[in-house]
């Protein structure tokens, strides 16, 4: 898939780095292009989304969720593939990428998906194995046996979809993203931060630090759940008088 992309046509640039799994450079890129994230490749309109999946670049993938939302998960290609589809069947499926999807996005899937979760059960456990430690990889089975078993049942799609919907901050980088957006910091709002913030404000463990900070101190969705030694009230008091909150 990957290659043939790449020797065939001329990709969109955001469809590159998805192929290519670069997420500092997504990063980059969607900074100065966010309107390139529903770039699709040309020839099965797969998604960046989809493309990072099927390639197993976990941290490519949650960067581009950092730009867009859960719901880009959900979309298909011309094939009327998921995302979860794609990375499920692609030909080297990543145990970070599919772990990530079915136990911690918890994304919805029907039928089909659930056939090719049963068809390829024993290569999952095997790339679940290899992936994770003896007692991570024996609760990871568990799970995907008690996805097995439910899934399909009324009850449990409402239930997945209830708990797809709720919003989750999985990552602190997750949460500067989503902090970001919530501050309106556009080049105006950015210009009037101190010096100390501003040089660090793309996604460094500082401005990580800054940010996490006031997320805890002001009760930010997914904060309370972040430990304490990340607070810093010098950090928050720097944040509140740059952009008078």
């Amino acid at each position: 898939m990957q290659e043939s992309y790449l020797k065939t046509i001329e990709l969109p640039r955001i469809i590159q780095l998805a192929l290519r799994g670069n997420a500092e450079a997504i990063r980059k890129h969607l900074g100065e292009h966010p309107e390139d994230l529903y770039s699709t490749e040309p020839n099965n309109q797969a998604t960046p989304f989809h493309l990072a999946a099927y390639c197993g670049h976990i941290e490519a993938l949650k960067c581009l969720l950092q730009f867009g939302n859960s719901n880009d998960l959900l979309k298909e290609d011309k094939e009327k593939n998921s995302v979860l589809d794609v990375a499920l069947d692609s030909r080297r499926p990543s145990a970070a990428v599919f772990q990530y999807l079915l136990f911690e996005a918890k994304v919805p899937f029907g039928n089909k998906t659930l056939l090719l979760l049963k068809k390829k059960y024993d290569l999952f456990v095997i790339k679940i194995k290899e992936a994770n430690s003896i007692d991570e990889a024996n609760e990871r089975i568990k799970q995907l046996d008690s996805l097995l078993e439910h899934a399909g049942h009324p009850e449990w799609e409402l239930r997945r979809r209830t708990d797809f919907a709720k919003p989750r901050l999985s990552s602190l980088a997750e949460l500067t993203a989503t902090l970001v957006k919530s501050m309106h910091l556009d080049e105006a709002a950015i210009s009037k931060l101190p010096n100390k913030i501003k040089q660090q404000i793309t996604y460094t463990p500082q401005s990580l630090k800054y940010l996490t900070a006031f997320a805890v101190k002001n009760k930010v969705p997914g904060g309370s759940e972040l430990p304490t030694d990340q607070v810093n009230e010098e950090c928050l008091d720097a944040i509140k008088a740059a952009i008078k909150l």
